[in-house]
């Protein structure tokens, strides 16, 4: 079995299914001995997601943080309700950029992307922009990382008719972080 350890290649396209036998975020990770990473990055999570289940205006908040997210119907309005919300769900006890970003990216997978420890080195590599999540993430960074995605060729694509590649389509800006987390 062929193991590619060239996460460029997974990113950008270039990586046939066959080249790679590693299956999985969570298995790539093993095979590099990140659990204890994973296990690390994880605490923020927990802490955020306890917030949100046990305390309603935080939902209300994360919410109303998302709703023009939610309605941006083209990348300008898009670019500024993300950067809003960013610092909207920062404002939040225990929610961080890289939450932000994923709750950017759950609401609109066609335009979003999730930034964080695991994904900024190689989304740093692709771009050029700055490496640290944080930074990355961060309200001048975010919407550079986006306008490089709304740049590529893959991203402009006609939306297909067909079912599965019309929902792969629908998310395709979300999809990267399958491809650059744990790298």
């Amino acid at each position: 079995m062929l193991l590619v350890s060239d996460p460029l290649r997974r990113a950008s396209g270039t990586l046939k299914p066959s080249d790679d036998g590693r299956f999985g975020a969570r298995a790539r990770a093993r095979a590099e001995g990140g659990e204890v990473l994973a296990a690390n990055n994880m605490r923020g999570a927990a802490a955020a997601v306890g917030a949100f289940y046990s305390k309603a205006t935080v939902r209300a908040s994360i919410r109303q943080a998302l709703q023009p997210v939610i309605n941006a119907d083209n990348e300008e309005r898009f670019l500024s309700a993300a950067v809003q919300a960013i610092r909207d769900i920062r404002q939040l006890d225990d929610f961080g950029s890289a939450i932000a970003t994923r709750l950017i990216a759950l609401t609109r997978p066609d335009r979003a992307i999730s930034v964080n420890a695991g994904s900024a080195p190689l989304l740093s590599r692709l771009t050029g922009l700055p490496k640290t999540a944080s930074i990355l993430a961060s309200e001048q960074n975010y919407p550079r990382l986006l306008q490089w995605i709304f740049q590529q060729p893959w991203y402009n694509v006609s939306e297909p008719q067909a079912g599965f590649e019309q929902t792969i389509w629908s998310m395709r800006a979300a999809l990267i972080d399958s491809f650059v987390s744990w790298s």
